[in-house]
């Protein structure tokens, strides 16, 4: 009994090893942006990468104004796209980073794009734009990526579009670093793991 306590604690040691070792990379990763950032300070206001930004708006003065707003936002000029079904075949070819969709498309429910986008492009986000022509009740809705819960915000000026974009920004960002810091972790330190799993499998066979 006594020996296997011993092991458990073994094992546990060397997963919080490991914790521990990936977190102080992901913190090194983390100031290595933020210098990166501070020599570059465009980098800080739109982020490292131009976005693709898809829009689908049946209004051309929101359209006129998202053309206007993707520069600020370090946003590629926008795609504009007329219907669902344009969406999913332009999908088979291109991916967009974010997409802009008004209260509903003319031809497809919009809950039905949003789980096409999920499993196309998981780590899209949609920001939909709802009661875009009334005077009280509009709201912005940020969806995705996936498995990230929505979010919902009134929107009482073009400050709070900016807002949502921005989020929809952070969102794509987080995916993409997460995404990058674990395949970069595995290519620096493949050693390391090599021998981390060497180790663990031998402290298993003692019990």
């Amino acid at each position: 009994m006594g020996n296997r306590a011993t092991i458990d604690s073994l094992l546990n040691f060397l997963s919080d090893t490991l914790n521990l070792y990936i977190e102080l990379e992901r913190e090194n990763a983390e100031y290595q942006r933020t210098i990166a950032r501070l020599q570059n300070p465009s980098m800080a206001a739109g982020g490292d990468r131009r976005m693709n930004l898809w829009v689908a708006h049946e209004d051309p003065g929101f359209l006129g104004g998202m053309q206007k707003l993707a520069p600020r936002l370090n946003l590629l000029p926008v795609v504009v796209v007329q219907t669902g079904g344009e969406i999913m075949d332009r999908l088979s070819s291109a991916k967009p980073d974010i997409l802009v969709l008004g209260d509903s498309l003319p031809d497809l429910p919009v809950e039905f794009l949003i789980d096409s986008l999920e499993s196309e492009v998981r780590r899209a986000v949609l920001v939909q734009v709802l009661n875009w022509g009334e005077q009280t009740e509009r709201s912005t809705r940020i969806v995705g990526p996936y498995g990230e819960p929505s979010v919902d915000a009134p929107m009482q000026n073009a400050n709070d579009l900016v807002v949502a974009l921005t989020e929809a920004r952070r969102r794509v960002e987080h995916v993409e670093l997460t995404r990058d810091f674990a395949r970069h972790f595995k290519e620096r330190h493949a050693d390391f793991i090599a021998r981390y799993n060497e180790v663990r499998a031998m402290v298993e066979r003692l019990g």
